[in-house]
């Protein structure tokens, strides 16, 4: 019987598997903190995006701990709420075509 070498093994006995992504809050005394991974998870995000908002000092505030990065819970929502965008007038949709913009102005709305 002529088998390949390869055939005897399947790809979950020769692949490495990596570590479960750590996306729940982590608990440290009273305050409750994300991984980088949960950050990205919980803002639907990508972690490139995480690491591009860093660089820029855009995002919210880390805390780094030797190669270990935290983002404390209280603070991401301060963040959130602070970058939080108001819709105006000048930033509100126009009508889509002329029809619509003479019946807004018709029916007096």
């Amino acid at each position: 019987m002529d088998t390949h070498p390869h055939a005897l093994f399947s790809k979950s006995d020769t692949a490495t598997e990596e570590p479960p992504v750590k996306t729940e809050p982590i608990a440290l005394g009273d305050r409750r903190y994300l991984s980088p991974d949960g950050l990205a998870s919980t803002l639907r995000v990508s972690l490139r995006t995480i690491a591009r908002w860093h660089d820029a000092r855009v995002g919210p505030p880390r805390i780094k701990v030797g190669n270990t990065v935290l983002y404390d819970l209280e603070r991401l929502n301060l963040w959130l709420e602070q970058n939080e965008t108001k819709a105006t007038s000048s930033t509100a949709k126009p009508p889509r075509n002329h029809r619509q913009a003479s019946k807004v102005t018709r029916n007096g709305s």
